[in-house]
C-alpha cells in the first residue's frame, strides 16, 4: 500500500490539494504495489520476442507451452504484463513468467487441492506472487518433466 500512499502524496504536493475521489481512484489504478522480482527477464510479456530472452528457456517454455495446449481443446493463451496465463472456458488454469534463466509455473488451484506426489509445487498461498492460484512451480530444466 505504500506506493498508493506515496502516489497520492505526490499528487498532493504537486496539486496543493487532497485528490478528489475519482482521481484516487485513478491514481490507485495506475500505481501498483508489486516489484519485479530479481532475475526477471521480461518488462512486459505482451512485448518479448524470442530474441529477447534465453535461448534455452524459450525452448523451455515452448515445450511447457505445447503440453499445456495438448490437456485440451479450445485452450487460450492470454499474455499479460508479467505472465502469460492460459486459460478453458474463460477461467484461467496457469499462468508462466519468463525469467532470465527459469520459468515459473503457478497452477491455479486453492491450497490442499493439488495432488503432487514428488513435492514438486511451492504453497504460495501467503506469500505475494503474479499469477493465479496457491502453488508455484520453478523450472530451470526440462528434465524430469512431463505434462499430464
Amino acid at each position: 500500500m505504500n506506493g498508493k500512499k506515496n502516489a497520492v502524496a505526490e499528487f498532493e504536493k504537486e496539486q496543493d490539494r487532497l485528490p478528489t475521489a475519482k482521481e484516487e481512484a485513478v491514481i490507485y489504478k495506475k500505481k501498483h504495489d508489486f516489484k519485479i522480482p530479481e532475475g526477471c527477464f521480461w518488462k512486459d510479456a505482451r512485448e518479448a520476442t524470442i530474441d529477447k530472452k534465453n535461448e534455452a528457456i524459450a525452448e523451455l517454455y515452448e515445450k511447457f507451452r505445447q503440453g499445456i495446449l495438448q490437456l485440451a481443446d479450445e485452450i487460450e493463451i492470454k499474455p499479460k504484463k508479467m505472465e502469460i496465463g492460459f486459460r478453458k472456458d474463460s477461467k484461467v488454469f496457469a499462468d508462466i513468467c519468463i525469467l532470465k534463466n527459469s520459468l515459473k509455473i503457478w497452477i491455479n488451484l486453492k491450497k490442499g487441492k493439488l495432488d503432487d506426489p514428488k513435492k514438486l509445487a511451492e504453497d504460495v498461498s501467503e506469500k505475494g506472487h503474479w499469477g493465479n492460484g496457491d502453488y508455484q512451480i520453478q523450472v530451470d530444466t526440462d528434465k524430469a518433466w512431463s505434462i499430464s
